[in-house]
């Protein structure tokens, strides 16, 4: 089945991505007993791949192996290269996609119960509890790059378990030192609004609704529900909920074989073609030209009713 969202794999086996109705990605960890998860991801930049706005319980550190990525964390964006590594603290509300090409990437998440006792008091909680680290970016040196590497392919011994944590122990031993440089401390209070309204456009996406109906799920009105969403998604409410439809759409064009007419009412657009112009707007080519673009590209069969 194609997706938009990029090919997940873990211990060389695919997985599809999974989020809980709050915006939580579910990840799977290496073993019951063991809090970590190392995977990679494939970003095909011909179908727009890109993950959705969402948040989870673990650290998670990001590593491009090839290409480059649009990251987003709160409402700050950064290009993600090979020389570099992302480090982002729980809770964040964070996204990615391709910029021009297709892109390759590795994650390691864990939580602070991978280690014991003393080191979570005095390494790991200093880190995960400041309000003013949601993430680092970290320069990597060539040892780092070969250790990373060697995790695209981790063998599922607790041997090469242990190298990851060592690895992860190095990167805590690089991020302790910002936990003493003073920031501005994320809004809390305004990301449980967003949150909210984000979670009920992505749940009625496919009813009518308007920037009142999405900032009544906040309990506030139009003119914060704009603010935060030009804040912390850098769009407006109605085109944050406009493209997310689109996304909608551009996965079912390529799963099903459904009309475009049929996939306009089910993504949310009454109108036919106004779902035409701005599928072309943002994919470059009308609906009916992506499928049958992508399918040859792809090897996939659907055909336009």
């Amino acid at each position: 089945m194609i997706e938009s969202h990029p090919q997940s794999k873990n211990k060389g086996q695919a997985f599809a991505m999974s989020f809980t109705s709050e915006l939580r990605e579910n990840l799977p960890y290496i073993a019951l007993d063991l809090p970590l998860s190392v995977y990679t991801q494939d970003f095909v930049h011909a179908t727009s791949d890109m993950v959705p706005i969402h948040w989870h319980n673990e650290i998670q550190l990001t590593w491009v192996i090839s290409g480059s990525l649009e990251y987003r964390v709160n409402n700050k964006t950064f290009h993600l290269t090979p020389n570099t590594l992302l480090f982002v603290n729980p809770h964040q509300l964070h996204t990615s996609k391709t910029i021009d090409q297709d892109t390759h990437s590795l994650c390691l998440n864990f939580t602070d119960s991978l280690f014991i006792d003393y080191i979570q008091t005095h390494f790991i909680n200093p880190i995960t509890q400041n309000p003013s680290l949601a993430y680092a970016m970290l320069p990597l040196q060539p040892n780092q790059l070969k250790q990373l590497q060697s995790f695209i392919e981790l063998d599922d011994t607790p041997f090469h378990h242990l190298e990851v944590i060592n690895f992860i122990m190095e990167i805590i031993e690089q991020l302790y030192p910002l936990t003493k440089e003073e920031s501005k401390p994320v809004n809390k209070k305004e990301l449980a609004l967003f949150y909210a309204m984000i979670e009920y456009i992505h749940s009625h996406y496919d009813k009518q609704l308007t920037v009142t109906a999405i900032a009544k799920q906040a309990f506030t009105n139009k003119n914060r529900c704009t603010a935060l969403f030009n804040k912390y998604a850098s769009t407006s409410p109605i085109k944050y909920l406009n493209n997310y439809r689109l996304n909608q759409a551009k996965d079912l064009l390529l799963q099903t074989s459904q009309s475009v007419s049929d996939i306009s009412l089910a993504v949310g657009f009454n109108q036919l073609s106004h779902f035409i112009e701005l599928f072309r707007l943002n994919y470059g080519l009308s609906p009916l030209k992506y499928r049958t673009f992508h399918s040859k590209t792809i090897g996939n069969d659907a055909i336009e009713k």
